[in-house]
């Protein structure tokens, strides 16, 4: 299997688990406040036409009581009646007119007296209540009739229906139907079941006959869940993110695992990469590169998995690994290495907090001791080196045993600098960026010159890696570069194919 699946099993994957499991949650969490957000809506609706409900009960009692009041006067002449059922009526909230009825005909009525003519007869909801969207009094306005049946007689009591509008408009906009005809907040009189977009609700009364309805949409039920769970929703959101996280952080704890597991199983090999000359014809040294044996994804790359060695403090014991398996397979060697061979081992911030990379160092030459080789020690730019009271011991120690310093990949960062200025430094090493567009990039060019230039000044040796043409050579040769690497001289191979691979007796 190729390395690259080995990424997709740590960082992109980790990203993933933690992308899915957060966004998993944020959609239950979403999809709970959407089904109680409904709920509530549901609830709150229900109660709003409950509450329209008793509130128009109150109306329609009132308009009984006058019902009731006029009774006794039934069968009585109008003439005599007819300021008494005005004083009914001006004595009543909600009640506008009220009428003697029989058989059509027009007894008495607060507003006409005495009228020998037939009253409009329509159908009446359960023979109590009609809806007019007109009438005679005030042909511009709607008008509800409350009926009362005395014998052969009907009281009529007649209500405003902008007073009822009214009332409907104070909980939202609920209406009130009766018969096949629906009064609205805004005092329209329509024809009931009209097709509605939505969720329509309805509570019928249990005294009167009538219901009101309500609708449930999306516009409503948008606007309900940004008045009511906006909050919900942003606590649902950082949740997610926490939890995100949290299963990121988790998933990289399992990798670590996966690390030490390799790092007991003795999965990480050392590779070397043979460095040449400034002429290019003889092999000086080599840089030490950590590969991965994986069981089942074969070789992997140390750009896949270093960085996840270097979090998580798995890369001191990685590379002290690295330096037991090249001293004990090149040590018993190592009469038939070139005079003042190097080994380049790349460490990183966390080799320095501690003396122990000096024991290290200092086990690693004693290996070489029939034929002593240079150690390089190259820092790198992931982590900053900081300056402290240990770290400058350290490399005080280092430099007594005669361990030189590198720093990795020159030019690249700030660091390389700060290196410069704060440690004793032995080569530089120039980036093979800069390396590869030389022939095809000018300002490559000039920083080459610049860093050649450089290390002249301060008396450091250079090495310049990533060497891949001849034309990059010879550019690199005529500028006095100490050491060559690259594909140009050879491929990183296991230290078994090295005497080969750099034609070493």
């Amino acid at each position: 299997m190729h390395s690259s699946q080995f990424k997709s099993r740590s960082l992109t994957q980790r990203l993933a688990i933690a992308l899915a499991a957060g966004g998993l949650l944020l959609l239950l969490c979403l999809c709970l406040i959407l089904w109680l957000g409904w709920q509530g809506l549901h609830s709150q609706t229900q109660e709003r036409l409950q509450q329209a409900v008793q509130k128009l009960d109150l109306v329609f009692d009132h308009a009984q009581q006058v019902a009731i009041e006029v009774e006794p006067l039934i069968g009585n002449a109008c003439g005599s009646q007819e300021s008494l059922l005005r004083k009914i009526v001006a004595s009543t909230p909600d009640v506008r007119s009220v009428t003697i009825e029989a058989d059509g005909a027009l007894l008495c009525s607060s507003v006409y007296g005495h009228r020998e003519k037939l009253v409009n007869i329509q159908p009446y909801a359960e023979g109590q209540l009609l809806l007019q969207s007109n009438n005679l009094l005030t042909p511009d306005q709607s008008v509800l009739i409350y009926r009362r049946h005395v014998g052969n007689y009907s009281v009529l009591v007649g209500i405003n229906g902008h007073d009822l509008s009214y009332v409907l408009g104070l909980l939202g906009e609920i209406r009130l139907q009766v018969g096949g005809l629906t009064l609205d907040a805004q005092e329209r009189v329509r024809k009931a079941g009209s097709r509605v977009e939505g969720q329509r609700l309805s509570i019928a009364s249990t005294r009167y006959a009538y219901r009101v309805n309500d609708v449930i949409n999306a516009t409503i039920f948008r606007t309900y869940m940004l008045e009511h769970a906006l909050l919900e929703g942003i606590l649902a959101l950082a949740l997610s993110i926490f939890f995100g996280v949290v299963c990121f952080r988790r998933t990289k704890s399992g990798l670590h695992h996966e690390l030490c597991r390799a790092l007991d199983a003795g999965e990480f090999v050392a590779y070397l990469q043979p460095m040449m000359n400034r002429e290019g014809t003889q092999v000086t040294g080599g840089e030490v590169l950590m590969r991965w044996m994986h069981p089942e994804l074969g070789l992997i790359r140390p750009d896949r998995f270093i960085p996840l060695a270097e979090d998580s403090g798995l890369i001191v014991p990685m590379t002290r690994e690295l330096m037991r398996q090249v001293r004990e397979g090149m040590g018993p060697r190592a009469a038939a290495l070139p005079p003042h061979f190097h080994f380049s081992f790349n460490i990183a911030a966390s080799h320095c907090c501690d003396l122990s990379l000096v024991e290290d160092c200092r086990d690693f030459l004693a290996a070489f001791s029939a034929n002593p080789v240079n150690l390089v020690l190259e820092l790198t730019e992931r982590e900053l080196v900081v300056p402290n009271e240990t770290t400058m011991k350290l490399f005080d120690e280092l430099e007594r045993m005669g361990v030189s310093i590198a720093i990795d990949d020159f030019g690249t960062g700030h660091s390389s600098l700060v290196y410069l200025q704060q440690f004793k430094v032995d080569f530089l090493k120039i980036d093979q960026s800069f390396v590869a567009r030389i022939g095809s990039d000018a300002l490559s060019r000039h920083i080459v010159d610049n860093v050649v230039d450089l290390a002249s000044r301060l008396d450091l040796s250079l090495v310049a890696e990533g060497v891949e043409t001849q034309e990059q050579a010879d550019y690199l040769m005529a500028r006095g570069v100490d050491f060559l690497q690259g594909y140009l001289y050879g491929n990183p191979v296991p230290l078994a194919d090295f005497w080969l691979e750099a034609k070493l007796p």
